[in-house]
Formats: C-alpha cells, sequence, structure tokens
C-alpha cells in the first residue's frame, strides 16, 4: 500500500471502532462490536466507554448489573465482552473447536466428564435464584471455588480455572453483574433473559458482517483469525 492508502485504512478504521463518532449507550456499543476484548476487565470498562456518548464508566457497570452485557468465554479460548442477547449463539459457532483443543489439557488436570458433570451441578445448586437487576446475584470465583471445594472438587494448579471455563463453553455460566473490581458468575439461562437464535449459516453472515462494520475494512482471513471460523464458511457468508 502507498502511505496516502494506509492513512484511509487508519481513517476508515477510526470511524469503524465508533471512536470518532461514539454511540448512545454500552449496548449500542457492544453490539456493534460484538465481541470486545475482555482479558482486562478494567481495560474492557474503559474501552466501551470510549465508545458511548457519556464516556461513563458508571453507566458500563451499570449495563453489566441490568444483564445488558455479560463476559464470557465465546471464542478463541478469551474472555471477551458481549451483549447478553448475543452471547448464545456465538458461543455456539465457534465453541465445539474450543472444547476439542483444550480437551487433552482437561485430561492432564484429571477433569474427566464425571468430573465436569459434577462441578456443573454444584454451580447449578449454588448460583440457582439470580435476579437481572439485583448485582448480589452470582458469586464471585472465590466464593464458586470455595463452592466446588467443599464437594471435594480440586480447583488448584489451574483445575478452577478450566472448570469455570468449560462451563462457560456450555452455555452454563457467564460473568453478569459487578462486585467491585471483579464479576459474578450467574447461571446463563437465568441471567440472558432474551437470547437472539441464529442458525448456524446466518450466524456466520451476521458475525461477518457486524466484524466487517466494527473493524473495516479488513480481509477475510483477517476475520478467520479473529473467529477461528473457516475459510470456506467465511468466504460463503461473504459471498451472500
Amino acid at each position: 500500500m502507498t502511505p496516502a492508502t494506509l492513512e484511509t485504512v487508519a481513517r476508515m478504521r477510526l470511524v469503524a471502532h465508533r471512536l470518532i463518532e461514539p454511540l448512545a449507550t454500552p449496548l449500542d456499543a457492544a453490539r456493534h462490536l460484538t465481541c470486545a476484548q475482555g482479558q482486562d476487565l478494567p481495560g474492557a470498562l474503559t474501552s466501551l466507554a470510549l465508545r458511548t456518548t457519556g464516556r461513563s464508566l458508571d453507566e458500563v457497570r451499570a449495563a453489566f448489573d441490568a444483564g445488558h452485557l455479560v463476559r464470557t468465554w465465546p471464542m478463541r479460548g478469551t474472555l471477551f465482552v458481549v451483549p447478553a442477547e448475543d452471547a448464545g449463539w456465538v458461543r455456539e459457532l465457534t465453541a465445539a473447536k474450543v472444547l476439542q483443543s483444550t480437551e487433552r489439557r482437561r485430561a492432564g488436570l484429571g477433569l474427566d466428564a464425571a468430573t465436569i458433570d459434577r462441578a456443573e451441578a454444584v454451580a447449578r445448586e449454588r448460583l440457582a435464584g439470580a435476579v437481572v437487576g439485583d448485582p448480589a446475584s452470582g458469586l464471585v470465583r472465590a466464593e464458586l471455588l470455595e463452592a466446588w471445594q467443599e464437594a471435594r472438587l480440586a480447583t488448584d494448579a489451574g483445575r478452577g480455572y478450566h472448570l469455570l471455563f468449560h462451563l462457560a463453553l456450555r452455555g452454563v455460566l457467564v460473568q453478569g453483574p459487578m462486585a467491585g473490581k471483579e464479576q459474578r458468575f450467574v447461571l446463563a439461562e437465568e441471567w440472558v433473559t432474551a437470547p437472539r437464535t441464529l442458525e448456524r449459516e446466518e450466524a456466520v453472515r451476521e458475525l461477518l458482517r457486524r466484524y466487517v462494520a466494527a473493524r473495516g475494512p479488513v480481509p477475510v482471513e483477517d476475520f478467520c483469525w479473529w473467529s477461528k471460523l473457516t475459510k470456506v464458511e467465511a468466504r460463503a457468508a461473504l459471498a451472500d
């Protein structure tokens, strides 16, 4: 590319990121991005606030407490902030591949199917009864790990993290209301009250469209790296 073309692409991406023309609410910003990098919670909150007219961290926190936003592992084995309504269909697109890629690690930690099923049962029992809008709903990470330890489930050496991660990929858990500098885990079926459902081909088209709108101009290879979907599916969606 020539320097002029590079500058044009950079300017177009600033516009696509909605850093120049911010959106009205944190939910609008999250819908635009679809999956916003969420490994670092303070950074994720700031990233969404910068894309809203209010530029308010309190508004972003309130959006989590209200059940508009969740943080979970929808793809790539990475934490993202996602509109609650989109968490399910995005996860269904990509979870199988992530679960397959982490199977050996789980086996090495002794997390067999029976152990994971027990962890899910404990989580469902301890987390049941979340009320959307109630920031006291759910348990913070340390409390959920303690519940598993009380049930004689090992959480050391990364086992606790992998149980959280696996149950999120199963669609059991999401991180919802804020609890100071962290979030509380809640049951997805209780906290996500209006999930969207999309057939696979429609979902790939929707994810591609929103990725390009929020980050373009981009080549299809960028979308495949980001989503870990195949080029065959991505190019079919692009053709549509």
